[in-house]
């Protein structure tokens, strides 16, 4: 057999792709697209989905950068050198000593506004311009008052030091606000002025920063040596300050802390790295959405896909957990479960019709029966229709609209032709039609609901033709190809069966066959019965069959209502048809025929009866013509011209 060049063609590809397209495809893909984007940006599950990531990431304990300080003010500290708050003399020799040690850059968690007096002042602009504004940083103050003289300001570097926690608390990330301070975290690690927020990397272990108190540092609890290129944090104590900030899993910790994590993050280049790796969760997410799709819509059991849907969760578990402890990512699995098991509940209202269901029932056109049944049978590769009670078309689906030329009859208010032929009548419906739009087709018709006018079409076009070939192989006598005995019955029942008894039926015997048969052989004697067929055929109108029913006997149905006389005449007609001689083989034959005939007494007599009295009148008729029908044959007469003998 010769492959199918589908490539070459074109058609069967072209058939795909318009499958593929159409709305009733697509619409699935559409909803899982729309639904992965919201919750994608708007999980439920991402909650727990950051208690995952926080505690993957804390219980890594990775110990922070050395060259991190943080120099807390804790109550004893302002009990001794101050009442309400930290003698800012005192804050200013801590700038001394650490200017002499060679830091690298300090941050000032607070700011020196509010009640600052000269003396105050001057021991601060002595110390800050030890170390100057690439060297020290302080909090902006956007209230006026409270802010630090501008005196100062001169020799300092003002960033943003208000921290902002996450939805539920926890401090992730130091968030930079654009256009109002830089980030504290880039300017301590890289001295760089910049707005960006600073994720933060809680792999750093927060209990395993290097902390001092300020009394440890003046008593000389580590060396000016140890202070060189430190890079240090001075803020309030939780035990000082009214704010509470909270890490994930860790609990509450210091504002130093905070801004120490902050600062190791943007040294190992953390925010660089969780932009490379950005697109790591949501490839998750989507081959999880992709999974879950596939699953339900190749499963062939629910508890299959169910625990299809266990493996695939567990696969996703795994894989988050591989990116959180060997990328530092934070994944996102409880929500890549979630998806999947969306998308899996999509592609099974897919399967189910479910969409369809609904938005039939939404449409007001059709009742939940007739949106049951046709989500059943509307996506059929064969046509599938659906009417209502007085016939009009209310569905068809694409292949009904293409192969019977229904476009533009669906819900208009008409009746086509397509529904007279499958309901000729009410409470009738049809099994086999025949159409001819372009394409002459025969169609097996299904009616699968009872009380629902649904037709399913089935296209038996070369089945049927197959039969009919067959049925007419059955049906036609070889010889003479006019129709059998089996043949003439068929015919004879489907004129019985229109109840109208307008039909007449002949029986015909010929006189002389036998010896034409004997004297110049077989052969000749089928030459010559095709012969008469032939003649009989030429006097008969098409309503008319003509049958052998075997050896030199034929019938003759007549499709038309006779009356006696017209009966007679005919019969005449037929037996006319033999008077003129044949040449048969060199020699003139001439043979006869006797006819009988029977008329039905009333619709209601069976065919069979009607041809018995046919063939017995056939008998009387030979009978009578017995003398007169014969066929003589003179061996001895020649033909001087010719050559040939001559029969008669």
């Amino acid at each position: 057999m010769k492959p199918k060049m589908t490539l070459a063609t074109g058609e069967p590809v072209l058939s795909r792709l318009k499958t593929l397209t159409s709305p009733g495809q697509l619409r699935p893909f559409l909803l899982l697209g729309l639904l992965g984007f919201c919750f994608w940006s708007f999980s439920p599950v991402l909650p727990y989905d950051r208690i995952w990531s926080d505690l993957m990431l804390t219980v890594q304990q990775r110990p922070t950068p050395d060259q991190l300080l943080v120099i807390s003010i804790t109550p004893e500290d302002v009990i001794e050198h101050g009442t309400e708050r930290l003698s800012r003399k005192y804050m200013a020799e801590t700038l001394e000593v650490l200017a002499a040690s060679g830091v690298k850059r300090v941050l000032l968690d607070f700011n020196f506004g509010g009640g600052l007096t000269k003396d105050e002042e001057s021991a601060l602009r002595l110390a800050m311009e030890k170390l100057g504004p690439t060297r020290l940083a302080l909090a902006f103050e956007p209230d006026p008052i409270n802010r630090t003289p501008q005196s100062l300001l001169a020799f300092a570097q003002t960033v943003n030091l208000a921290l902002h926690t996450d939805s539920d608390g926890r401090m992730r990330s130091v968030v930079a606000e654009a256009g109002f301070a830089p980030n504290p975290c880039n300017w301590l690690a890289h001295g760089t002025i910049v707005e960006s927020s600073t994720p933060l990397d809680l792999r750093f272990d927060s209990s395993r920063v290097r902390q001092l108190s300020l009394a440890e540092l003046h008593g000389g609890a580590v060396s000016a040596l140890e202070l060189r290129d430190n890079l240090v944090i001075i803020s309030l104590d939780r035990r000082v300050t009214r704010t509470r900030i909270y890490l994930p899993v860790v609990g509450e910790s210091n504002r130093g802390t905070i801004l120490a994590l902050g600062t190791a993050s943007s040294l190992s280049g953390y925010q660089r790295e969780l932009e490379s790796l950005a697109g790591v969760q949501l490839l998750l997410y989507l081959i999880s959405l992709a999974c879950g799709f596939l699953i339900g819509l190749r499963s062939p059991k629910l508890f299959q896909a169910s625990m299809t849907s266990v493996g695939l969760a567990a696969l996703i578990f795994f894989l988050a957990l591989q990116f959180t402890f060997k990328l530092g990512v934070p994944s996102r699995p409880f929500s890549s479960v979630f998806i999947s098991v969306v998308a899996l509940k999509v592609a099974l209202a897919h399967r189910l019709r479910v969409t369809e269901l609904f938005l039939g029932l939404m449409s007001g056109v059709l009742s939940p029966e007739e949106v049951w049944f046709w989500r059943i049978y509307g996506d059929r590769a064969a046509p599938a229709l659906l009417f209502d009670a007085m016939g009009h078309l209310k569905k068809a689906n694409p292949a009904a609209l293409e192969l019977l030329n229904l476009r533009g009859f669906v819900n208009n208010g008409t009746t086509p032709l397509i529904a007279q032929q499958l309901i000729p009548s009410l409470g009738t419906r049809v099994k086999q039609i025949s159409t001819h739009f372009g394409k002459a087709r025969t169609w097996e018709i299904e009616w699968p609901s009872a009380n629902l006018p649904l037709a399913l079409l089935t296209d038996i076009t070369e089945r049927h033709e197959e039969k009919l070939n067959l049925q007419k192989q059955l049906q036609t006598d070889r010889l003479t190809g006019s129709l059998n005995r089996s043949g003439f019955e068929a015919e004879l029942q489907t004129q019985v069966n229109r109840g109208e008894g307008a039909y007449a039926i002949y029986f015909l015997d010929m006189n002389g066959f036998k010896a034409v048969n004997d004297q110049l052989g077989h052969a000749a004697g089928d030459r010559l019965l095709k012969r008469v067929a032939d003649r009989f055929r030429a006097i008969l109108p098409p309503t008319d069959s003509l049958a052998r029913f075997g050896g030199d006997e034929f019938a003759i149905l007549v499709g038309r209502q006779l009356s006696n006389r017209e009966a007679e005449e005919f019969r005449e007609q037929i037996e006319a048809t033999l008077e003129e001689p044949m040449e048969l083989d060199g020699a003139l034959v001439k043979v006869g025929v006797a006819a009988g005939f029977a008329l039905p007494w009333s619709g209601e007599e069976a065919g069979t009866a009607v041809m018995e009295r046919a063939d017995l009148e056939m008998y009387r008729r030979k009978n009578e013509l017995k003398s007169t029908c014969q066929a003589a044959v003179a061996a001895n007469t020649v033909d001087e011209p010719s050559g040939r003998v001559t029969y008669e």
